[in-house]
């Protein structure tokens, strides 16, 4: 009777918690899967959640806290190229430090913590121990690794060269994965001061990946030459 009264007290006490943490879930989750939100919405979410917040917070709410406070953060930059602003950053490096200290193996928090500290100019060794954690804990996860190639690339000329090699390799994989319209985004974007290097590192690639790549960047330039494939002969009305 004791561990019978105390389960329907338990389920009592927690439901409301985990019913108001699902749409914070909800909303990291779609954040992930490439929706947006608006600003206002976000704060408002963020907001509840620090409101309600218990003195034991689950894992999973502190990692969605930390994904939209990271969609916020961005929002100045991507729509303005601007860098975000520093009482912004200062947020969600809070956030991420402290979802890591209950989640110490995620990997996109860690590649957050190191995009947070690039953001504020942290030029020290130290940063890049972040990327690098990201690197050991997510290798071959094609959601991080999408966001993760895009920054590491973004910061290539500053890496060490084990994470030179890292984010070269992990182009590779995009590739070889089959996230074409990812790979050829990064290209033309962060990767293109670099391109000669990124095709170079897919020779090994399997052909039938490398020609599936080679269609996908087939527009963004004549020069960009995949190896092994071979480029179509020129017609006159192309």
């Amino acid at each position: 009777m004791i561990v019978g009264t105390f389960s329907i007290w338990w389920g009592i006490t927690t439901f409301p918690v985990f019913w108001r943490d699902s749409h914070l879930d909800h909303m990291a989750e779609s954040i992930l899967n490439g929706e947006q939100f608006k600003k206002e919405n976000l704060q408002s979410e963020l907001a509840s959640f620090a409101s309600n917040e218990n003195a034991w917070p689950r894992p999973e709410s502190l990692r969605s806290a930390t994904i939209l406070q990271l969609s916020l953060t961005e929002q100045p930059n991507t729509a303005k190229n601007e860098k975000p602003v520093v009482p912004a950053l200062e947020q969600l490096q809070t956030s991420a430090r402290r979802s890591l200290s209950v989640t110490p193996a995620d990997p996109l928090l860690w590649l957050v913590l190191f995009w947070a500290n690039k953001m504020k100019d942290d030029q020290s060794p130290d940063n890049f121990a972040n990327l690098r954690m990201s690197y050991l804990l997510g290798p071959h996860e094609g959601w991080v690794a999408s966001r993760r190639n895009y920054i590491a690339l973004a910061n290539f000329a500053d890496l060490p060269e084990d994470l030179r090699e890292a984010a070269l390799t992990e182009f590779k994989d995009l590739v070889v994965s089959g996230y074409d319209d990812t790979a050829t985004l990064i290209l033309a974007g962060p990767g293109w001061a670099i391109r000669d290097k990124l095709l170079f590192s897919l020779k090994d690639a399997p052909d039938d990946a490398k020609r599936r790549f080679a269609s996908s960047v087939d527009e963004l330039s004549d020069d960009i030459v995949v190896p092994g494939v071979e480029k179509p002969e020129a017609r006159p009305w192309r």
